[in-house]
């Protein structure tokens, strides 16, 4: 008797490491073809440095700490089914509040401003997301666009407060005064540097997966994203949940850009323009389904591809724009493999083969 089971992936993981595998290809073939100048630098600067080199771990975790708090956000907000874009603005703020709560509190101890830093990066994140997830709950707007106009919004107001309240007069571009360093998060790791918000991070992950999961709060948020009128059929009040969502979706990416300015970026920067990390935190949560348990590890491999992008830009002069590239194919090839799947509802032909002579043993069945 044959007792041998099949290999448990599920068609969106399949997905998930086809677009991944695809896009990592895409770049590979873009060096190939266009890093006439040295294709072997350009390769090792994209691909192996980040992995090599304790400046890379570096880079890698910082950004992946920052992507972390976003995607956990993003994951219970879309597993509501709400789909706002507010995580960008929610990051601004967050930041730029921070920043200016430690910048002109600097007499203060180091442990008030920290604490306090933390918090108004929170508030502020939640008080940008409470409108547009006001506007939707009680009046039916639209929240992808009211969240795109809400953004465009605060870009202006933290341009605004930059620029009156925040800009150094010593550097050529519109920048903040750097946050002194007695006002960021503790270290854990010197080489590679890695700050306390990492595990801030992390921890939040774990919470956030047993709040959804394993909590009456979690069920009913998943329950209003299967079917709100369901949900408010059987009596729950589908109106508050939609708003939970949102607000601690925007308190997660507010919080997020509170610790960029206490311990990855040294100057708060983004002078009229996004910051475009809240769109990659969308990624990064859709890319794990949005399960805000494997959201770090989705994070680790976008941080690998911003740094990629960052050493060849620093080593070869090519834009460190291939990195954000990777991060976009990877959301292109997602869709592309999903709507694929339409046609083959058991799942890709290939993959499905490897799956059948795969034992759970993990060995290889002869043929």
């Amino acid at each position: 008797m044959n007792n041998k089971k099949k290999l448990p992936i599920s068609q969106k993981v399949q997905h998930s490491l086809l677009a991944i595998v695809a896009s990592l290809a895409v770049c590979l073939l873009f060096l190939l073809l266009f890093a006439t100048g040295g294709r072997g630098e350009a390769l090792k600067s994209f691909f192996i440095l980040p992995l090599t080199t304790a400046n890379g771990w570096s880079e890698m975790i910082n950004a992946a700490t920052t992507f972390t708090f976003i995607a956990i956000g993003v994951s219970v907000m879309y597993q509501c089914r709400q789909y706002s874009l507010i995580t960008e603005g929610s990051f601004l703020l967050g930041a730029c509040i921070a920043s200016l709560f430690l910048l002109y509190n600097n007499t203060k101890p180091s442990s008030f401003l920290i604490v306090g830093a933390l918090f108004m990066g929170a508030v502020s994140g939640m008080s940008a997301a409470w409108v547009p997830a006001q506007m939707h709950a009680k009046h039916g707007v639209n929240v992808t666009l009211s969240s795109a106009i809400m953004n465009f919004f605060i870009l202006q107001v933290t341009t605004w407060l930059l620029e009156r309240f925040m800009a150094d007069p010593l550097q050529t571009e519109t920048v903040s005064f750097s946050i002194p360093e007695r006002m960021r998060l503790p270290e854990i790791l010197r080489f590679p540097m890695v700050r306390v918000g990492t595990l801030f991070a992390i921890a939040a992950g774990i919470i956030a997966y047993l709040v959804l999961y394993r909590t009456r709060r979690g069920y009913e948020v998943r329950m209003v994203g299967a079917s709100q009128n369901l949900a408010t059929y059987v009596g729950l009040s589908s109106a508050g949940i939609v708003m939970f969502s949102q607000i601690f979706a925007g308190a997660m990416a507010g919080l997020g850009g509170a610790i960029q300015m206490m311990g990855i970026a040294p100057r708060y920067t983004w002078d009229g323009v996004f910051s475009n990390i809240g769109f990659a935190g969308i990624i990064v949560a859709l890319l794990v389904n949005c399960n805000p348990a494997w959201v770090p590890l989705s994070a680790l491999l976008f941080g690998y591809l911003t740094t990629g992008g960052l050493f060849l830009e620093q080593n070869t002069g090519i834009s460190q724009g291939l990195g954000g590239l990777a991060q976009a194919m990877i959301l292109l090839f997602l869709f592309a493999f999903r709507y694929i799947s339409k046609k083959y509802p058991a799942g890709l032909p290939f993959m499905q083969k490897l799956v059948r002579h795969t034992t759970d043993t993990g060995e290889v069945e002869p043929k």
